[in-house]
């Protein structure tokens, strides 16, 4: 956690290693994403155990950005404080990873509430 979905044009990274990309993602969500919690500790996030990439995939070409990413995460009042901010930085580091560095990126935050059973919870079977 946070999880991540990021959809991209058909014709950005042809010439790119999706690993490549995906670490940078990983690095980038980990960064702007760290915060602290409700009793004072600070919540870091290790890019390669901590941040997972659920969706990594092409859209078709009738989205009018070049780039989408979707986090999940949780809603702690720090984060919660400054998200669009956290999401502008997010959204200008992917641009920075493609090839025209002025392709617009969208990126938005879904919140997950903590507490013992949340709404949307999620349960392991």
């Amino acid at each position: 956690m946070p999880d991540v979905h990021f959809w991209y044009s058909q014709s950005l990274f042809q010439d790119t290693p999706h690993y490549l990309i995906k670490r940078e993602l990983q690095a980038t969500v980990a960064t702007y994403m760290d915060c602290f919690d409700e009793e004072g500790n600070w919540i870091e996030h290790d890019p390669h155990s901590q941040i997972d990439i659920l969706t990594f995939a092409t859209f078709d070409s009738g989205c009018t950005k070049d780039a989408v990413i979707q986090i999940s995460a949780y809603d702690w009042p720090d984060r919660m404080l400054n998200i669009g901010e956290r999401l502008k930085h997010i959204a200008e580091d992917v641009a920075e990873l493609l090839p025209d560095e002025r392709a617009p990126v969208a990126a938005s935050f879904q919140p997950i509430p903590r507490g013992e059973y949340p709404q949307g919870c999620w349960v392991k079977v």
